[in-house]
């Protein structure tokens, strides 16, 4: 199951909300997609408009579940007794900021 998140631009003259979907604040700048895989695998869909700032937090929120399915797909080759030191040192290599906290 891969997780995905989709920008698109979109035409502000065509029906457009006045506000980001996420904040409820700021003024929408992209148009979005987004399928999170959940840790029991289920998806999360959503899309709408959003504003940059949003944005980011799209991205760090898709960034995030890739760093957990890394970490679970570690969990259980080690599991299974195999050689995750390959594995392991590209997912810290990787997600440095998320490792460390």
């Amino acid at each position: 199951m891969s997780s995905s998140l989709c920008f698109f631009t979109f035409d502000p003259l065509r029906e457009v909300p006045e506000v980001c979907a996420l904040c409820r604040s700021s003024s929408p700048v992209l148009m979005y997609e987004s399928q999170i895989y959940k840790e029991r695998g289920e998806a999360e869909d959503t899309k709408g408009f959003c504003c940059a700032s949003c944005a980011v937090e799209l991205v760090k929120k898709l960034e995030g579940a890739e760093f957990q399915q890394w970490t679970d797909e570690e969990a259980v080759l080690q599991a299974e007794d195999l050689d995750i030191s390959d594995l392991r040192r590209l997912r810290l290599a990787a997600f440095q900021k998320i490792g460390s906290s």
